[in-house]
């Protein structure tokens, strides 16, 4: 049989090959198509990537179209433990941070329309660039990891080291901080058209800020920094150094990194929207519950290993924000799913499993609220769906039921008035369809309120369960506590005497 992962001339996968350059017939894409077509040569074993391919990942390749995201997405393996690449790699660094990748294509996009008179029209829509950053979101890209490096040979690789240090968040604030250098210098001021395009342009940026913040992304981050305390470059990447001389002959300028050092807090909500503007998507997160329940997608560990893998694991700092850990201050934690050491600041939230709470960074956190919802959602859907298809079975039935009602009905007034009686039908034959009719809601409306009070019963056994987990966790640490003292107690009067 031909093999499912033979490689084309760029060494790229039939898979890998569909996801970017597969249309349907007529010339278009379709992500219903998209995804049967990658199932089937996923069934047949095929790839998207088998590593030796100098492109990027087909995630980044796909632009601002968010369903063949989703669909390319949901043949990758994006959990903990992840099945490929070097050891202890995120699962952004795994996928060629696409969530940066996003941001960095924008603001190229943005710097060609305010370097050209027709270049506005290139510009994607605030409606799918705001759908990538949240199909990204949702799917467990952290808001808030600096970018590392990239393993994959190239020029795309290098085009984005060249934002080594950088978070989503601030190459967006690059792209706003050009915007106002744009809007504050004489150029193009009479033209109202490219007014209205620049304005455009600003919206888009507070749009993007504001997807970002409510996925826990922080403003108040450190500016990017030249390197990740004293890890060296990850191995199979390219270094900062070798990535800015290849940007600074790019048709796009490389980021100013010098002038985003100098933005102070104020500064910085001011170039994303202004603080009134941004408090509502900053609180929306923090006012989250603390804990999701647990989908059962999720596998925890109980340790963390060091990694020089980009995104990867240290004793020394933060694998997301690189944040530097203190015994004291910013002491280091470990999240129960990637098996990385973080700060506190990145995994403000946990997640329930069986009753315990597992500390898990704030990525993960959107990763398993989407999984818990969407389950949520399933069985809702099947529920109603039951409910329809009784409501349609007791419909089918009174119909029956009416035929032959309206059937002996008529068969019983011919008789009347063939024997000169009169008829019956009317007010008596409309009181029995009434009668009917209510016997159906209220067989609906029964079945509704006992699946409401199950549900009901579960939620209450469920709250008396976790109380009485707690109650027993603090009375085997009160024995504990007990057992102690008496120990210490019998070694005070042993060596008295």
């Amino acid at each position: 049989r031909p093999d499912p992962n033979a490689l084309d001339s760029n060494l790229r996968t039939p898979m890998f090959v569909a996801a970017v350059e597969g249309r349907t017939a007529d010339g278009k894409g379709n992500a219903s198509a998209l995804d049967q077509c990658l199932s089937a040569l996923e069934a047949w074993g095929g790839q998207l990537m088998l590593g030796n391919t100098t492109d990027l990942h087909p995630i980044h390749l796909v632009q601002w179209k968010s369903a063949e995201l989703g669909v390319i997405l949901s043949h990758c393996h994006y959990h903990y433990p992840l099945l490929s690449g070097l050891p202890g790699i995120s699962v952004s660094a795994l996928y060629h941070y696409p969530l940066h990748g996003a941001l960095i294509h924008l603001r190229e996009q943005i710097y060609l329309a305010l370097s050209s008179s027709d270049g506005f029209t290139k510009i994607p829509s605030e409606m799918a660039i705001v759908s990538r950053l949240q199909t990204l979101l949702i799917h467990g890209f952290e808001p808030n990891e600096r970018l590392e490096g990239i393993f994959c040979e190239g020029i795309g690789s290098k085009h984005l080291t060249a934002y080594f240090g950088f978070t989503p968040l601030q190459i967006l604030l690059a792209a706003a901080k050009e915007v106002q250098v744009f809007e504050s210098s004489n150029q193009k001021e009479k033209d109202a058209e490219n007014g209205r395009a620049v304005k455009n342009i600003v919206e888009i940026i507070q749009s993007c800020a504001k997807t970002l913040l409510e996925k826990g992304a922080r403003v108040n981050m450190p500016p990017p920094p030249a390197t990740r305390l004293d890890r060296d470059t990850p191995p199979g990447c390219y270094s900062l150094n070798d990535a800015v001389e290849e940007a600074q002959s790019a048709h796009v300028p490389h980021v100013n990194r010098d002038g985003l050092n100098k933005l102070d807090n104020k500064q910085i909500l001011t170039l994303l929207g202004g603080a009134d503007r941004l408090k509502a998507p900053q609180k929306f997160f923090a006012s989250l519950p603390k804990s999701v329940d647990s989908a059962g997608t999720l596998q925890f560990v109980t340790s963390s290993r060091d990694s020089n893998a980009p995104g990867g694991s240290d004793d020394c700092s933060c694998a997301v924000c690189w944040s530097e850990f203190g015994l004291i201050s910013n002491r280091k934690h470990l999240c129960r799913a990637s098996g990385r050491y973080v700060c506190n600041d990145c995994s403000t939230k946990r997640l329930l499993e069986n009753g315990t709470e597992q500390r898990i960074t704030d990525g993960l956190f959107n990763l398993a609220t989407f999984e818990k919802n969407s389950v949520s959602g399933t069985r809702k859907s099947q529920v109603s769906s039951r409910i329809a298809s009784a409501c349609h079975a007791t419909s089918r039935l009174d119909m029956k039921s009416n035929s032959v009602s309206s059937s002996s009905t008529s068969t019983s007034d011919r008789n009347r008035s063939f024997l000169g009686l009169g008829s019956s039908s009317g007010s008596s034959a409309t009181d029995k369809k009434e009668q009917r009719n209510l016997s159906a809601t209220e067989r609906i409306t029964s079945a509704i309120s006992g699946l409401s009070q199950a549900k009901d019963a579960v939620i209450e056994r469920g709250a008396k369960l976790e109380g009485l987990a707690e109650k027993t966790e603090a009375l085997n640490n009160a024995s504990v506590d007990f057992m102690n003292m008496a120990k210490e107690l019998e070694r005070q009067q042993n060596s008295w005497w």
